[in-house]
């Protein structure tokens, strides 16, 4: 028996570990085969064809930063460029002082889509847009208190995606857009209280000093990423933090899986399938600042609009929370709720956008308020 049981043992010892070299040996083929066919090409700012990019979503962000900044004297990617509030406060039309309409839009690619479609309907209104990259409200409040043409319009758009009301609590978009990140920063604003907000201001503050500080390594970029350690509920060290491990295929699957589960985690602390926390910090600011914008609107004889977008998925919570009481302090609300079923994916486009006709419907909204005296 004793001959036999040491036979047996042996047999699986060897077992186990042909079944561990075969292991090895297939991780490495596939090591090997992926960083051999689709690694990013040197001197590309970013991955083309989609396995190429299904294989480098994994990076880290500072690994996706070394390439879309670029070296000295190279120009960065356009991704690094968008939302920052000093250099999107460009001037407006050249018709901007004569058109009958002047319009500004704030928020995002939403509220940026629905303008085009403005401006078919009202060719002769000059509008004009300011927005970022996915970016929640409290950078549209920074861009409303920052323009100096603001004053100017006739009327202000404001759009509030449900989807970025989690991004209230960050305050650059280089955290919440792992697989492209958009290094835009913005004040953060929360009130404790209900009454007061309070504000955490970036440390850079403009492309130009984000640009240097990363390319240089600065102190500036360490005590960047150290507020956005203390100050952003979206950082993650292992997903930020340039690393030995960017260099492994089943490293950067891995990563993207952590960084799309701890992203999930971030927002379920502000909203979930029930709805939004309004205990939350972040978002009980959001009808103080709305107040403040209506406040600076009335002083300057200025229409306020105030969209309420719901994304793909959103059932009307954002609807449920906030158009009432807008409503109730006498602040016109457009509503998608109103107009489309946000659950109904053929709304959408694939890429989350409303497909071209809701964009229309949403315009035709805004059109209608403009024209009514």
């Amino acid at each position: 028996m004793q001959v036999h049981s040491s036979t047996s043992s042996s047999n699986w010892i060897r077992s186990t570990l042909w079944w561990f070299a075969g292991l090895v040996v297939t991780l490495t083929a596939f090591e090997i085969t992926v960083n051999t066919l689709f690694s990013i090409p040197e001197g590309a700012q970013q991955p083309s064809g989609s396995l190429e990019k299904y294989f480098n979503y994994g990076l880290s962000t500072e690994s996706k930063l070394d390439r879309t900044v670029g070296e000295s004297g190279s120009e960065s990617a356009a991704i690094i460029r968008a939302g920052w509030i000093p250099t999107e406060l460009y001037g407006p039309d050249e018709n901007w002082q004569d058109a009958p309409h002047r319009v500004i839009f704030y928020g995002m690619s939403f509220t940026n889509r629905a303008a085009d479609h403005l401006a078919k309907l009202m060719p002769t209104a000059s509008i004009c847009t300011r927005a970022g990259p996915g970016a929640p409200f409290n950078h549209s409040y920074a861009m409303f208190q920052s323009d100096p043409y603001r004053d100017q319009a006739d009327t202000v758009v404001i759009g509030i995606l449900s989807s970025s009301l989690p991004y209230m609590q960050t305050i650059s978009g280089i955290s919440y857009s792992f697989e492209s990140p958009s290094p835009f920063a913005f004040p953060k604003y929360e009130s404790h209280d209900g009454k007061t907000i309070d504000v955490t201001n970036p440390i850079i503050q403009s492309r130009d000093e984000f640009i240097e500080a990363y390319r240089e390594q600065t102190t500036e970029w360490d005590v960047f990423k150290d507020q956005l350690r203390i100050e952003d509920a979206f950082w993650d060290g292992f997903v930020f933090n340039e690393s030995i491990t960017d260099r492994s295929a089943l490293f950067r699957l891995a990563r993207r899986a952590w960084a799309s589960k701890q992203a999930d985690d971030v927002r379920s602390n502000i909203y979930t399938s029930s709805g939004y926390d309004l205990s939350q910090p972040s978002l009980s600011a959001v009808p103080l600042l709305i107040s403040d914008i209506q406040d600076k609107c009335l002083q300057n004889n200025q229409r306020l609009i105030i969209l309420l977008l719901h994304a793909r998925g959103e059932p009307g919570h954002l609807d449920a929370w906030l158009t009432q009481h807008l409503k109730t302090e006498g602040t016109q609300v457009i509503s998608t709720h109103e107009i489309f079923d946000s659950t109904d994916a053929m709304n959408f486009l694939g890429d989350g956008h409303y497909i071209p006709q809701r964009d229309a419907e949403i315009a035709e909204k805004i059109q209608d308020l403009i024209q009514t005296q």
